[in-house]
C-alpha cells in the first residue's frame, strides 16, 4: 500500500515538474518574441514574467492534458503538442498581440491534443 502511494506521488510530482519546466521554456520563448523591439532591460523583465506565467499555466494544463489523453502519451505526441503550443503563441507574439499570447498558446495546445486523440481513433 505504501509503495503504491509513493509511486502515485512520484508520478504526480514528475508530471507537475515537467509541465512547469516546459511551460517556463515556452513562456520565455514567446516573451522574447513579443518584445523583440523593446529595450533589452524591458525584454528581460517581460521574458521573466512570461516564463513565470508559462510555468503557472502549465501546472494546470499539463495534468489536464495528461488526463485528456487517457494517461498515456508518447514522447512524439508530447513534442508535437509542445511545438504546436510554442508556434501558436509565437505567431501571436509576432503579431504583437502580447495579451493574446497565452490564450493562443493554450488553444493551440488544446487543438493539438484533440488531433492526437483523433489520430489514435479515440472519440
Amino acid at each position: 500500500m505504501m509503495q503504491r502511494a509513493v509511486g502515485i506521488a512520484w508520478g504526480l510530482v514528475s508530471l507537475l515538474l515537467t509541465s512547469a519546466v516546459v511551460g517556463a521554456g515556452v513562456g520565455l520563448f514567446q516573451g522574447e518574441i513579443a518584445t523583440r523591439s523593446w529595450s533589452r532591460p524591458e525584454q528581460i523583465a517581460f521574458g521573466e514574467g512570461a516564463a513565470f506565467l508559462g510555468a503557472i499555466v502549465a501546472l494546470f494544463v499539463g495534468p489536464l492534458l495528461y488526463l485528456f489523453l487517457s494517461r498515456r502519451m508518447s514522447v512524439g505526441e508530447l513534442s508535437g503538442i509542445v511545438a504546436c503550443s510554442a508556434i501558436g503563441g509565437g505567431l501571436a507574439a509576432l503579431a504583437r498581440w502580447e495579451v493574446l499570447v497565452p490564450i493562443t498558446s493554450v488553444l493551440a495546445c488544446a487543438g493539438a491534443a484533440i488531433a492526437v486523440r483523433a489520430l489514435r481513433g479515440e472519440h
